[in-house]
């Protein structure tokens, strides 16, 4: 969802109160209907529509601001990369205000971009994990039809791979400095002891001469 989609609602928090008191007033300079008696009164002359006060103009080129300023807050948002971190304000400092917005609106807004941020990052997450894993199942099953495995061995060789790669992955998130030689070491030990698991279950299932085929081939 692009944030110009959250711009309806957050528009309808920041203008709702100025367009309340703006038609509350409008009603109040409404002229009240005239008393009538019990004679059937003649038809009244269609009323002429009041222009709008200087206060109620003023206020709705004020709230037309806010939208504007809103809007091309959110755009210029968008298009920034999001922060590596924040910087702590300075004791005593007051925060930034945008045109048209307090800060308590920005922060508001920004909240709401940051959310839907994070919600496309967890679902580009689950995305890649799906194409991984069908990309690893759609491998095996070639190479089920090459080594004429089983439909169970195919199974298994799916789950071992799959959970090969899960720990793969999670080894390189691990590594917080590739410049450091103390952690590229670690990683490279952790990886042959993981290699040594996958050999030694495929050597289980299939024995040795098969598991060699498969690790060749893979």
């Amino acid at each position: 969802m692009k944030p110009s989609a959250i711009l309806p609602s957050v528009a309808l928090a920041v203008g709702g109160g100025a367009v309340g008191a703006a038609v509350a007033r409008w009603a109040a300079v409404s002229p009240a209907p005239a008393t009538v008696g019990l004679a059937a009164p003649e038809p009244a002359p269609a009323a002429t529509p009041l222009p709008p006060d200087d206060d109620l103009r003023r206020e709705l080129d004020e709230l037309r601001l806010t939208l504007a300023a809103i809007e091309r807050r959110l755009d210029a948002y968008e298009r920034a990369p999001a922060p590596v971190s924040a910087k702590p304000a300075a004791a005593g400092a007051a925060p930034v205000a945008d045109e048209g917005l307090s800060a308590g609106q920005q922060r508001a807004v920004f909240d709401l971009i940051e959310t839907e941020r994070e919600r496309r990052a967890i679902e580009e997450a689950a995305e890649h994990e799906r194409r991984r894993v069908a990309g690893i199942e759609l491998r095996v099953k070639h190479l089920g039809r090459e080594l004429h495995l089983s439909p169970g061995d195919e199974a298994f060789l799916s789950d071992l791979l799959i959970e090969d790669s899960r720990r793969q992955s999670s080894l390189k998130e691990e590594v917080t400095d590739w410049s450091d030689p103390q952690q590229v070491g670690a990683l490279k030990h952790a990886h042959r002891e993981l290699t040594a698991w996958r050999d030694e279950e495929l050597t289980r299932r299939f024995g040795p001469e098969r598991a060699g085929s498969i690790t060749a081939k893979w």
